[in-house]
Protein backbone atom coordinates (compact mmCIF):
# COMPACT_ATOMS: atom_id res chain seq x y z
CA UNK A 1 0.00 0.00 0.00
CA UNK A 2 1.30 3.47 -0.79
CA UNK A 3 0.70 6.56 1.29
CA UNK A 4 31.21 -1.90 -0.05
CA UNK A 5 33.24 -1.74 2.55
CA UNK A 6 31.75 -4.12 5.11
CA UNK A 7 29.18 -6.33 3.53
CA UNK A 8 27.87 -9.79 4.18
CA UNK A 9 28.80 -12.09 1.35
CA UNK A 10 26.39 -14.57 -0.15
CA UNK A 11 27.69 -17.79 1.31
CA UNK A 12 26.30 -20.17 -1.26
CA UNK A 13 27.15 -19.61 -4.93
CA UNK A 14 25.46 -21.96 -7.32
CA UNK A 15 27.80 -24.40 -8.94
CA UNK A 16 25.95 -23.96 -12.20
CA UNK A 17 26.68 -20.27 -12.59
CA UNK A 18 30.23 -20.60 -11.31
CA UNK A 19 31.17 -23.53 -13.49
CA UNK A 20 29.75 -21.85 -16.56
CA UNK A 21 31.72 -18.72 -15.77
CA UNK A 22 34.93 -20.73 -15.58
CA UNK A 23 34.47 -21.82 -19.17
CA UNK A 24 34.85 -18.23 -20.36
CA UNK A 25 37.58 -17.34 -17.87
CA UNK A 26 35.53 -14.59 -16.21
CA UNK A 27 33.78 -16.09 -13.21
CA UNK A 28 34.10 -12.89 -11.18
CA UNK A 29 34.34 -14.93 -7.96
CA UNK A 30 37.12 -14.93 -5.38
CA UNK A 31 37.10 -18.68 -4.88
CA UNK A 32 37.27 -21.52 -7.39
CA UNK A 33 34.25 -23.63 -8.11
CA UNK A 34 33.83 -26.59 -5.76
CA UNK A 35 34.59 -29.97 -7.32
CA UNK A 36 31.49 -31.48 -8.83
CA UNK A 37 32.74 -34.98 -9.57
CA UNK A 38 35.86 -36.81 -8.46
CA UNK A 39 38.84 -35.89 -10.68
CA UNK A 40 36.60 -34.19 -13.25
CA UNK A 41 38.48 -31.63 -15.33
CA UNK A 42 37.29 -28.74 -17.45
CA UNK A 43 38.11 -30.85 -20.50
CA UNK A 44 35.81 -33.58 -19.18
CA UNK A 45 32.98 -31.11 -18.62
CA UNK A 46 33.22 -29.65 -22.12
CA UNK A 47 34.15 -32.82 -24.04
CA UNK A 48 32.08 -33.74 -27.07
CA UNK A 49 30.05 -36.75 -25.93
CA UNK A 50 28.69 -38.65 -28.90
CA UNK A 51 26.11 -40.39 -26.72
CA UNK A 52 24.46 -37.04 -25.99
CA UNK A 53 24.37 -35.64 -29.52
CA UNK A 54 20.98 -35.61 -31.16
CA UNK A 55 20.90 -34.70 -34.83
CA UNK A 56 17.48 -33.12 -34.36
CA UNK A 57 19.15 -30.64 -31.98
CA UNK A 58 22.29 -29.91 -34.00
CA UNK A 59 20.83 -29.29 -37.44
CA UNK A 60 22.59 -26.38 -39.17
CA UNK A 61 25.30 -26.01 -36.51
CA UNK A 62 28.32 -27.47 -38.26
CA UNK A 63 31.14 -29.12 -36.33
CA UNK A 64 30.51 -29.50 -32.59
CA UNK A 65 33.68 -28.36 -30.78
CA UNK A 66 32.46 -28.58 -27.17
CA UNK A 67 29.45 -29.61 -25.13
CA UNK A 68 28.03 -29.00 -21.68
CA UNK A 69 25.33 -30.88 -19.84
CA UNK A 70 23.60 -29.36 -16.82
CA UNK A 71 21.72 -31.66 -14.46
CA UNK A 72 19.70 -29.91 -11.77
CA UNK A 73 21.69 -26.73 -12.22
CA UNK A 74 25.16 -28.29 -12.08
CA UNK A 75 27.50 -29.12 -14.97
CA UNK A 76 28.31 -32.79 -15.25
CA UNK A 77 30.73 -34.89 -17.31
CA UNK A 78 28.16 -37.65 -17.62
CA UNK A 79 27.27 -39.08 -21.00
CA UNK A 80 23.84 -40.13 -19.76
CA UNK A 81 20.74 -38.02 -20.21
CA UNK A 82 18.18 -38.63 -17.45
CA UNK A 83 14.86 -37.26 -18.63
CA UNK A 84 13.33 -36.78 -15.18
CA UNK A 85 15.97 -34.23 -14.18
CA UNK A 86 16.34 -30.54 -14.96
CA UNK A 87 18.51 -30.83 -18.06
CA UNK A 88 20.03 -28.12 -20.19
CA UNK A 89 22.39 -29.08 -22.99
CA UNK A 90 24.81 -26.67 -24.66
CA UNK A 91 26.45 -27.35 -28.04
CA UNK A 92 29.39 -25.18 -29.13
CA UNK A 93 30.13 -24.58 -32.79
CA UNK A 94 32.24 -21.65 -33.96
CA UNK A 95 30.95 -18.52 -32.25
CA UNK A 96 27.59 -20.09 -31.43
CA UNK A 97 26.37 -21.78 -28.29
CA UNK A 98 23.16 -23.68 -28.89
CA UNK A 99 21.03 -23.99 -25.79
CA UNK A 100 18.61 -26.90 -25.49
CA UNK A 101 16.34 -26.10 -22.56
CA UNK A 102 14.37 -29.28 -21.97
CA UNK A 103 12.08 -28.24 -19.06
CA UNK A 104 11.00 -25.04 -20.84
CA UNK A 105 10.82 -26.78 -24.21
CA UNK A 106 12.88 -24.76 -26.69
CA UNK A 107 16.21 -24.41 -28.53
CA UNK A 108 18.01 -21.08 -28.88
CA UNK A 109 21.36 -20.06 -30.39
CA UNK A 110 23.33 -17.47 -28.41
CA UNK A 111 26.92 -16.17 -28.63
CA UNK A 112 29.36 -18.55 -26.99
CA UNK A 113 30.61 -15.99 -24.43
CA UNK A 114 27.20 -15.48 -22.80
CA UNK A 115 27.49 -17.00 -19.33
CA UNK A 116 24.48 -19.04 -18.17
CA UNK A 117 22.84 -18.82 -14.77
CA UNK A 118 20.46 -21.71 -14.07
CA UNK A 119 20.16 -21.12 -10.32
CA UNK A 120 16.50 -20.09 -10.49
CA UNK A 121 15.31 -22.28 -13.33
CA UNK A 122 11.75 -22.69 -12.05
CA UNK A 123 11.34 -19.00 -12.82
CA UNK A 124 13.91 -17.94 -15.41
CA UNK A 125 17.24 -18.63 -17.07
CA UNK A 126 19.75 -15.87 -17.49
CA UNK A 127 22.76 -15.31 -19.76
CA UNK A 128 25.17 -12.41 -19.26
CA UNK A 129 28.29 -10.58 -20.31
CA UNK A 130 29.48 -7.14 -19.26
CA UNK A 131 27.54 -5.66 -22.15
CA UNK A 132 24.50 -7.92 -22.55
CA UNK A 133 21.89 -9.67 -20.41
CA UNK A 134 19.30 -12.11 -21.70
CA UNK A 135 16.50 -13.28 -19.42
CA UNK A 136 14.28 -16.06 -20.76
CA UNK A 137 11.06 -17.21 -19.11
CA UNK A 138 8.39 -19.77 -19.85
CA UNK A 139 5.00 -18.06 -19.69
CA UNK A 140 2.66 -20.90 -20.68
CA UNK A 141 0.37 -20.00 -17.75
CA UNK A 142 -0.87 -16.88 -19.54
CA UNK A 143 -3.48 -18.94 -21.37
CA UNK A 144 -5.31 -19.56 -18.09
CA UNK A 145 -4.99 -15.92 -17.00
CA UNK A 146 -5.76 -14.02 -20.21
CA UNK A 147 -8.21 -14.45 -23.07
CA UNK A 148 -5.31 -14.77 -25.49
CA UNK A 149 -1.57 -14.23 -25.87
CA UNK A 150 -2.36 -10.96 -27.65
CA UNK A 151 -4.36 -9.84 -24.61
CA UNK A 152 -1.40 -10.70 -22.37
CA UNK A 153 0.96 -8.67 -24.58
CA UNK A 154 -1.40 -5.70 -24.63
CA UNK A 155 -1.79 -5.78 -20.86
CA UNK A 156 1.86 -6.27 -19.91
CA UNK A 157 3.34 -3.70 -22.29
CA UNK A 158 0.63 -1.07 -21.90
CA UNK A 159 2.42 1.18 -19.41
CA UNK A 160 5.94 1.36 -20.81
CA UNK A 161 4.66 2.04 -24.33
CA UNK A 162 2.24 4.78 -23.29
CA UNK A 163 3.05 8.15 -24.91
CA UNK A 164 3.00 9.95 -21.56
CA UNK A 165 5.30 7.37 -20.01
CA UNK A 166 7.85 7.60 -22.80
CA UNK A 167 7.81 11.40 -22.80
CA UNK A 168 8.16 12.08 -19.06
CA UNK A 169 10.61 9.22 -18.44
CA UNK A 170 12.77 9.90 -21.51
CA UNK A 171 12.16 6.53 -23.14
CA UNK A 172 11.94 5.98 -26.88
CA UNK A 173 10.37 3.18 -28.87
CA UNK A 174 12.77 2.06 -31.58
CA UNK A 175 10.61 -0.52 -33.35
CA UNK A 176 7.63 -2.82 -32.92
CA UNK A 177 6.49 -5.72 -35.08
CA UNK A 178 4.82 -9.12 -35.03
CA UNK A 179 6.57 -11.90 -36.97
CA UNK A 180 4.94 -14.95 -38.49
CA UNK A 181 7.02 -18.04 -37.69
CA UNK A 182 6.84 -21.72 -38.58
CA UNK A 183 4.48 -24.23 -36.94
CA UNK A 184 1.82 -21.62 -36.19
CA UNK A 185 4.04 -19.51 -33.94
CA UNK A 186 4.19 -15.73 -33.86
CA UNK A 187 6.75 -13.46 -32.25
CA UNK A 188 5.96 -10.01 -30.89
CA UNK A 189 9.19 -7.96 -30.99
CA UNK A 190 9.57 -4.58 -29.28
CA UNK A 191 12.73 -2.50 -29.05
CA UNK A 192 13.03 0.41 -26.61
CA UNK A 193 15.76 2.70 -25.28
CA UNK A 194 16.04 4.24 -21.83
CA UNK A 195 17.68 7.58 -22.62
CA UNK A 196 20.19 9.62 -20.60
CA UNK A 197 21.98 6.65 -19.07
CA UNK A 198 25.72 6.28 -18.69
CA UNK A 199 27.52 4.32 -21.42
CA UNK A 200 28.04 1.27 -19.22
CA UNK A 201 24.33 0.94 -18.37
CA UNK A 202 22.36 -1.69 -20.28
CA UNK A 203 19.73 0.76 -21.47
CA UNK A 204 18.70 -0.76 -24.82
CA UNK A 205 15.86 -3.27 -24.44
CA UNK A 206 14.57 -5.88 -26.89
CA UNK A 207 11.51 -7.88 -25.86
CA UNK A 208 10.36 -10.97 -27.72
CA UNK A 209 7.21 -12.95 -26.93
CA UNK A 210 6.78 -16.27 -28.80
CA UNK A 211 3.30 -17.76 -28.78
CA UNK A 212 1.19 -20.21 -30.73
CA UNK A 213 -2.24 -19.21 -29.49
CA UNK A 214 -2.79 -22.63 -27.94
CA UNK A 215 -0.58 -23.56 -25.03
CA UNK A 216 2.93 -22.20 -25.47
CA UNK A 217 4.50 -18.84 -24.65
CA UNK A 218 8.18 -18.04 -24.11
CA UNK A 219 9.40 -14.52 -23.36
CA UNK A 220 12.88 -13.07 -23.87
CA UNK A 221 14.23 -9.76 -22.62
CA UNK A 222 17.58 -8.58 -23.97
CA UNK A 223 19.42 -5.67 -22.34
CA UNK A 224 22.53 -4.14 -23.91
CA UNK A 225 24.80 -1.12 -23.55
CA UNK A 226 24.24 -0.23 -27.21
CA UNK A 227 21.70 -0.64 -30.00
CA UNK A 228 22.80 -4.05 -31.20
CA UNK A 229 20.78 -6.44 -33.30
CA UNK A 230 19.63 -9.64 -31.58
CA UNK A 231 17.60 -10.96 -34.50
CA UNK A 232 20.01 -13.83 -35.15
CA UNK A 233 19.34 -15.00 -31.58
CA UNK A 234 15.58 -14.65 -31.43
CA UNK A 235 15.13 -15.94 -35.00
CA UNK A 236 16.89 -19.15 -33.94
CA UNK A 237 14.13 -20.00 -31.47
CA UNK A 238 12.65 -23.44 -32.02
CA UNK A 239 10.07 -25.12 -29.76
CA UNK A 240 10.60 -28.72 -28.67
CA UNK A 241 8.69 -31.07 -26.41
CA UNK A 242 9.18 -30.13 -22.76
CA UNK A 243 10.88 -32.84 -20.68
CA UNK A 244 11.89 -33.04 -17.05
CA UNK A 245 11.20 -30.55 -14.27
CA UNK A 246 12.97 -27.24 -13.68
CA UNK A 247 14.84 -27.00 -10.38
CA UNK A 248 16.23 -24.11 -8.31
CA UNK A 249 19.67 -24.29 -6.73
CA UNK A 250 19.78 -20.76 -5.33
CA UNK A 251 19.73 -20.32 -1.55
CA UNK A 252 19.20 -17.30 0.71
CA UNK A 253 21.33 -17.53 3.86
CA UNK A 254 20.41 -15.27 6.74
CA UNK A 255 23.32 -13.59 8.52
CA UNK A 256 23.85 -10.60 10.77
CA UNK A 257 24.81 -7.35 9.08
CA UNK A 258 28.45 -6.69 9.87
CA UNK A 259 27.81 -2.93 9.71
CA UNK A 260 25.31 -2.83 12.59
CA UNK A 261 26.24 -1.11 15.80
CA UNK A 262 25.65 -2.93 19.08
CA UNK A 263 22.26 -1.29 19.68
CA UNK A 264 20.90 -2.29 16.28
CA UNK A 265 22.22 -5.83 16.55
CA UNK A 266 20.69 -6.19 20.01
CA UNK A 267 17.31 -4.96 18.80
CA UNK A 268 17.39 -7.24 15.74
CA UNK A 269 18.02 -10.29 17.89
CA UNK A 270 15.36 -9.22 20.38
CA UNK A 271 12.96 -9.71 17.45
CA UNK A 272 14.55 -12.71 15.79
CA UNK A 273 14.98 -14.72 18.97
CA UNK A 274 11.61 -13.91 20.50
CA UNK A 275 8.66 -16.30 20.58
CA UNK A 276 6.25 -13.34 20.75
CA UNK A 277 5.19 -10.83 18.12
CA UNK A 278 6.19 -7.19 18.46
CA UNK A 279 3.18 -5.18 17.29
CA UNK A 280 3.26 -1.97 15.33
CA UNK A 281 0.73 0.59 14.17
CA UNK A 282 0.34 3.05 11.33
CA UNK A 283 -2.16 5.81 12.10
CA UNK A 284 -0.47 8.64 10.20
CA UNK A 285 3.04 9.81 9.37
CA UNK A 286 5.03 10.85 12.41
CA UNK A 287 5.37 14.47 11.28
CA UNK A 288 1.60 14.80 11.86
CA UNK A 289 2.03 13.87 15.54
CA UNK A 290 -0.08 10.69 15.71
CA UNK A 291 1.62 10.07 19.07
CA UNK A 292 -0.28 13.05 20.48
CA UNK A 293 -3.75 11.59 20.14
CA UNK A 294 -4.49 8.82 17.64
CA UNK A 295 -2.11 6.17 18.91
CA UNK A 296 -2.37 6.87 22.67
CA UNK A 297 -6.15 6.77 22.40
CA UNK A 298 -6.05 3.28 20.93
CA UNK A 299 -3.36 2.12 23.35
CA UNK A 300 -5.38 3.16 26.36
CA UNK A 301 -8.32 1.07 25.17
CA UNK A 302 -6.30 -2.03 24.33
CA UNK A 303 -3.94 -1.73 27.32
CA UNK A 304 -0.85 -2.07 25.10
CA UNK A 305 1.87 0.30 23.98
CA UNK A 306 2.87 -0.31 20.38
CA UNK A 307 6.67 -0.70 20.33
CA UNK A 308 6.79 -0.12 16.54
CA UNK A 309 5.39 2.94 14.77
CA UNK A 310 5.28 3.17 10.98
CA UNK A 311 5.80 6.31 8.92
CA UNK A 312 5.94 6.75 5.14
CA UNK A 313 8.05 9.16 3.09
CA UNK A 314 7.63 9.75 -0.64
CA UNK A 315 10.94 11.02 -2.08
CA UNK A 316 11.21 13.95 0.31
CA UNK A 317 14.96 13.15 0.48
CA UNK A 318 14.97 14.15 4.14
CA UNK A 319 14.73 11.87 7.13
CA UNK A 320 12.23 13.11 9.80
CA UNK A 321 15.00 13.45 12.36
CA UNK A 322 13.20 15.58 14.97
CA UNK A 323 10.05 13.45 14.97
CA UNK A 324 12.06 10.22 15.01
CA UNK A 325 13.93 11.39 18.10
CA UNK A 326 10.66 12.15 19.86
CA UNK A 327 9.50 8.66 18.99
CA UNK A 328 12.72 7.18 20.39
CA UNK A 329 12.34 9.19 23.59
CA UNK A 330 8.91 7.62 23.92
CA UNK A 331 10.55 4.19 23.85
CA UNK A 332 9.50 3.14 20.36
CA UNK A 333 11.16 1.87 17.17
CA UNK A 334 10.58 3.60 13.85
CA UNK A 335 9.44 1.47 10.93
CA UNK A 336 10.48 3.85 8.15
CA UNK A 337 8.94 3.07 4.75
CA UNK A 338 10.53 4.92 1.87
CA UNK A 339 9.06 5.07 -1.64
CA UNK A 340 10.58 6.15 -4.92
CA UNK A 341 7.42 8.09 -5.67
CA UNK A 342 5.62 11.38 -5.16
CA UNK A 343 1.99 12.06 -4.22
CA UNK A 344 0.88 13.63 -7.48
CA UNK A 345 -1.33 12.63 -10.37
CA UNK A 346 1.68 12.94 -12.69
CA UNK A 347 3.28 9.87 -11.08
CA UNK A 348 1.97 6.37 -11.51
CA UNK A 349 1.32 3.55 -13.88
CA UNK A 350 1.99 4.66 -17.44
CA UNK A 351 3.18 8.04 -16.15
CA UNK A 352 6.33 9.16 -14.36
CA UNK A 353 8.43 6.37 -12.80
CA UNK A 354 10.87 8.17 -10.44
CA UNK A 355 12.83 4.94 -9.91
CA UNK A 356 14.33 5.38 -13.39
CA UNK A 357 16.22 8.50 -12.29
CA UNK A 358 17.64 6.63 -9.32
CA UNK A 359 18.68 3.89 -11.77
CA UNK A 360 20.37 6.52 -13.94
CA UNK A 361 22.29 7.77 -10.90
CA UNK A 362 20.68 11.21 -11.00
CA UNK A 363 19.64 11.22 -7.32
CA UNK A 364 22.76 9.97 -5.56
CA UNK A 365 23.32 13.27 -3.75
CA UNK A 366 19.77 13.20 -2.39
CA UNK A 367 20.17 9.61 -1.21
CA UNK A 368 23.43 10.58 0.42
CA UNK A 369 21.80 13.45 2.32
CA UNK A 370 19.19 11.12 3.76
CA UNK A 371 21.87 8.56 4.65
CA UNK A 372 23.80 11.16 6.60
CA UNK A 373 20.68 12.14 8.54
CA UNK A 374 19.94 8.52 9.44
CA UNK A 375 23.54 8.04 10.55
CA UNK A 376 23.12 11.16 12.70
CA UNK A 377 19.94 9.70 14.21
CA UNK A 378 21.95 6.79 15.56
CA UNK A 379 19.02 4.59 16.61
CA UNK A 380 17.77 1.27 15.16
CA UNK A 381 15.37 1.64 12.26
CA UNK A 382 13.28 -0.95 10.45
CA UNK A 383 13.96 0.40 6.96
CA UNK A 384 11.46 -0.77 4.34
CA UNK A 385 12.19 0.31 0.78
CA UNK A 386 9.60 0.27 -2.03
CA UNK A 387 7.26 -2.39 -0.67
CA UNK A 388 4.81 -4.30 -2.90
CA UNK A 389 7.20 -3.98 -5.81
CA UNK A 390 5.93 -7.18 -7.49
CA UNK A 391 2.63 -5.52 -8.35
CA UNK A 392 0.83 -3.59 -11.05
CA UNK A 393 -0.11 -0.66 -8.79
CA UNK A 394 3.22 0.67 -7.44
CA UNK A 395 5.06 3.06 -9.74
CA UNK A 396 8.43 1.43 -8.87
CA UNK A 397 7.25 -2.01 -10.02
CA UNK A 398 8.82 -3.62 -13.08
CA UNK A 399 5.52 -3.28 -14.93
CA UNK A 400 6.16 0.47 -14.75
CA UNK A 401 9.96 0.25 -15.09
CA UNK A 402 10.80 -1.32 -18.45
CA UNK A 403 9.45 -4.74 -17.38
CA UNK A 404 12.80 -5.21 -15.67
CA UNK A 405 12.89 -6.31 -11.99
CA UNK A 406 16.65 -5.72 -12.05
CA UNK A 407 15.96 -1.97 -12.09
CA UNK A 408 14.42 -2.51 -8.66
CA UNK A 409 17.31 -4.65 -7.37
CA UNK A 410 20.01 -2.38 -8.76
CA UNK A 411 18.47 0.77 -7.26
CA UNK A 412 18.10 -1.05 -3.93
CA UNK A 413 21.79 -1.99 -4.03
CA UNK A 414 22.73 1.54 -5.10
CA UNK A 415 20.92 3.01 -2.09
CA UNK A 416 22.33 0.33 0.24
CA UNK A 417 25.89 1.13 -0.91
CA UNK A 418 25.41 4.86 -0.34
CA UNK A 419 24.02 4.14 3.14
CA UNK A 420 27.06 1.98 3.80
CA UNK A 421 29.46 4.72 2.76
CA UNK A 422 27.72 7.26 5.01
CA UNK A 423 27.42 4.98 8.07
CA UNK A 424 23.61 4.73 7.97
CA UNK A 425 23.65 0.93 7.78
CA UNK A 426 24.86 0.88 11.37
CA UNK A 427 21.23 1.70 12.27
CA UNK A 428 19.21 0.20 9.41
CA UNK A 429 17.53 -3.19 9.41
CA UNK A 430 16.60 -3.50 5.73
CA UNK A 431 13.16 -5.06 5.23
CA UNK A 432 12.41 -6.57 1.80
CA UNK A 433 8.63 -6.62 1.50
CA UNK A 434 6.85 -7.93 -1.62
CA UNK A 435 3.08 -8.22 -1.73
CA UNK A 436 1.43 -11.57 -1.16
CA UNK A 437 2.79 -14.85 -2.43
CA UNK A 438 2.07 -14.19 -6.10
CA UNK A 439 2.85 -11.23 -8.29
CA UNK A 440 0.65 -9.03 -10.43
CA UNK A 441 0.80 -9.73 -13.27
CA UNK A 442 1.29 -13.43 -12.60
CA UNK A 443 4.24 -14.02 -14.90
CA UNK A 444 7.55 -15.76 -14.33
CA UNK A 445 9.55 -12.69 -15.38
CA UNK A 446 7.73 -10.86 -12.56
CA UNK A 447 7.94 -13.62 -9.91
CA UNK A 448 8.51 -12.49 -6.32
CA UNK A 449 12.16 -13.56 -6.06
CA UNK A 450 13.20 -11.72 -9.24
CA UNK A 451 13.02 -8.63 -7.00
CA UNK A 452 15.40 -10.04 -4.37
CA UNK A 453 18.57 -7.89 -4.37
CA UNK A 454 20.50 -10.61 -2.54
CA UNK A 455 20.69 -11.68 1.11
CA UNK A 456 23.76 -9.52 1.66
CA UNK A 457 21.50 -6.48 1.14
CA UNK A 458 18.49 -7.65 3.17
CA UNK A 459 18.03 -8.22 6.91
CA UNK A 460 14.36 -9.16 7.34
CA UNK A 461 11.66 -10.57 5.11
CA UNK A 462 8.54 -8.47 4.91
CA UNK A 463 5.19 -10.07 4.09
CA UNK A 464 1.86 -8.41 3.35
CA UNK A 465 -1.69 -9.62 2.83
CA UNK A 466 -4.90 -7.67 3.46
CA UNK A 467 -8.41 -9.00 3.81
CA UNK A 468 -10.35 -6.52 1.68
CA UNK A 469 -13.59 -8.30 2.39
CA UNK A 470 -16.93 -7.72 0.74
CA UNK A 471 -20.07 -9.72 0.04
CA UNK A 472 -18.22 -11.80 -2.56
CA UNK A 473 -14.83 -12.39 -0.93
CA UNK A 474 -13.77 -13.06 2.63
CA UNK A 475 -10.36 -14.42 3.61
CA UNK A 476 -9.39 -15.34 7.13
CA UNK A 477 -5.98 -14.39 8.50
CA UNK A 478 -5.09 -18.08 8.49
CA UNK A 479 -6.10 -18.55 4.86
CA UNK A 480 -3.94 -15.61 3.78
CA UNK A 481 -0.88 -16.22 5.93
CA UNK A 482 -0.77 -19.96 5.40
CA UNK A 483 -0.23 -19.12 1.75
CA UNK A 484 2.50 -16.69 2.80
CA UNK A 485 4.09 -19.31 5.05
CA UNK A 486 3.98 -22.00 2.37
CA UNK A 487 5.68 -19.80 -0.23
CA UNK A 488 8.25 -17.85 1.80
CA UNK A 489 9.03 -20.83 4.00
CA UNK A 490 10.52 -22.67 1.04
CA UNK A 491 13.21 -20.03 0.66
CA UNK A 492 13.42 -17.92 3.83
CA UNK A 493 12.66 -20.25 6.74
CA UNK A 494 15.79 -19.15 8.64
CA UNK A 495 14.84 -15.48 8.43
CA UNK A 496 12.79 -13.31 10.80
CA UNK A 497 9.64 -12.07 9.07
CA UNK A 498 7.69 -8.89 9.55
CA UNK A 499 4.15 -8.19 8.40
CA UNK A 500 5.03 -4.77 7.02
CA UNK A 501 1.40 -3.73 6.93
CA UNK A 502 -1.94 -5.46 7.00
CA UNK A 503 -5.53 -5.10 8.09
CA UNK A 504 -9.11 -6.21 7.63
CA UNK A 505 -11.98 -4.38 5.99
CA UNK A 506 -15.63 -5.40 5.90
CA UNK A 507 -18.64 -3.88 4.19
CA UNK A 508 -21.15 -6.13 5.94
CA UNK A 509 -23.42 -5.10 8.81
CA UNK A 510 -22.85 -6.29 11.45
CA UNK A 511 -19.15 -6.33 10.74
CA UNK A 512 -17.20 -9.57 10.70
CA UNK A 513 -14.00 -7.70 11.50
CA UNK A 514 -13.93 -8.33 15.28
CA UNK A 515 -14.23 -12.07 14.72
CA UNK A 516 -11.48 -11.89 12.06
CA UNK A 517 -9.18 -10.29 14.65
CA UNK A 518 -10.08 -12.91 17.25
CA UNK A 519 -9.38 -15.73 14.80
CA UNK A 520 -6.08 -14.08 13.86
CA UNK A 521 -4.86 -14.14 17.45
CA UNK A 522 -6.03 -17.74 17.83
CA UNK A 523 -3.85 -18.75 14.88
CA UNK A 524 -0.88 -16.81 16.21
CA UNK A 525 -1.29 -18.18 19.73
CA UNK A 526 -1.21 -21.70 18.26
CA UNK A 527 2.28 -20.96 16.92
CA UNK A 528 1.35 -21.56 13.29
CA UNK A 529 3.64 -18.83 11.95
CA UNK A 530 6.82 -18.87 14.05
CA UNK A 531 8.78 -16.76 11.55
CA UNK A 532 6.53 -13.73 12.09
CA UNK A 533 8.34 -11.60 14.66
CA UNK A 534 6.66 -8.22 14.07
CA UNK A 535 3.35 -7.08 12.58
CA UNK A 536 2.03 -3.62 11.75
CA UNK A 537 -1.70 -2.88 11.56
CA UNK A 538 -2.45 -0.29 8.87
CA UNK A 539 -5.01 1.81 10.73
CA UNK A 540 -6.06 4.27 8.08
CA UNK A 541 -8.89 3.93 5.58
CA UNK A 542 -8.47 3.78 1.82
CA UNK A 543 -10.32 6.26 -0.35
CA UNK A 544 -11.11 6.52 -4.04
CA UNK A 545 -10.49 9.59 -6.22
CA UNK A 546 -13.82 11.08 -5.15
CA UNK A 547 -13.09 10.79 -1.45
CA UNK A 548 -15.27 7.76 -0.81
CA UNK A 549 -14.04 5.10 1.61
CA UNK A 550 -13.11 1.92 -0.26
CA UNK A 551 -11.59 -0.08 2.63
CA UNK A 552 -12.46 0.35 6.30
CA UNK A 553 -9.11 -0.47 7.87
CA UNK A 554 -9.12 1.50 11.13
CA UNK A 555 -8.21 -0.64 14.11
CA UNK A 556 -10.41 1.59 16.26
CA UNK A 557 -13.30 1.35 13.82
CA UNK A 558 -15.49 0.23 16.72
CA UNK A 559 -15.35 -0.73 20.36
CA UNK A 560 -15.77 -4.34 19.21
CA UNK A 561 -12.62 -4.28 17.07
CA UNK A 562 -10.57 -2.79 19.91
CA UNK A 563 -11.98 -5.33 22.38
CA UNK A 564 -11.07 -8.19 20.06
CA UNK A 565 -7.54 -6.83 19.69
CA UNK A 566 -7.12 -6.29 23.44
CA UNK A 567 -8.30 -9.81 24.24
CA UNK A 568 -6.09 -11.28 21.53
CA UNK A 569 -3.04 -9.48 22.87
CA UNK A 570 -3.74 -10.92 26.31
CA UNK A 571 -3.49 -14.41 24.82
CA UNK A 572 -0.22 -13.84 22.97
CA UNK A 573 1.94 -11.39 24.95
Amino acid sequence: MQVKPLRRILSVITAAALAAACLTGCSGQDEPAPPQEDAVTEADLTAVREELIRTSETEGLGDITAMELYENGVRTASSEYIQAKDNKKLYYSGDIKRVVNYPDGYILDIPKDWVPDYSMSTVRVRYTTDQVTLIATNEDQIYTLYDSAEAYIESVFQYITADTYMRVNRVEKLSEETLQLADGYKAYVLKMHLLNCEETVKSYYTYVVYYNGLNRCVQLMFKAVDDRDFSSVYNSFRPISAKGIALDTITYPCEDNASWNDKTREYYHSLKDSDKISWGIFADNIDTDPLKSKIPGMEEKIDYKFPIVTSYTEMDWNFPLKDARELTEDGRILHFTYHFSRWTDAVGMGKEAPILNIYRGKKDNDLRRMAKQIAQYGEPILFRLNNEMNSDWTCWSAVNAMLDPEIFTETWIRMHDIFEEEGANANCIWVWNPQGDTSAPQANWNEVRTYMPGPEYVDMIGVTYYNFGDENQWDSFEALYTRIDDYYGKYFRDWPWMIGEFGCSDTQTPSRKPQWITDMFTSLAAGKYPNIKAAVWFSRNDYDADGNVTHLLLLDESEETLTAFREGLAKTQ
